[in-house]
């Protein structure tokens, strides 16, 4: 049971929202393309010969 694709992005609206009212900063973890668009930017963690590494996209 989760949320479809609609749910998904009025949920990330909702969160996106409340983290400006309350000045928070706001981490989703999701591998759901649909939130991609709702958040000002994407962190991708990359792991590569043992090694993490982060890429921030706008």
């Amino acid at each position: 049971v989760g949320l479809d694709g609609p749910g998904v992005t009025a949920a990330a609206r909702m969160l996106k929202r409340k983290a400006r009212e309350e000045k928070l900063s706001l981490y989703i973890i999701s591998h759901r393309d649909e939130i991609d668009s709702a958040f000002d930017y994407t962190l991708t963690v990359q792991l590569c010969n043992g090694f993490s590494s982060i890429l921030k996209e706008k």
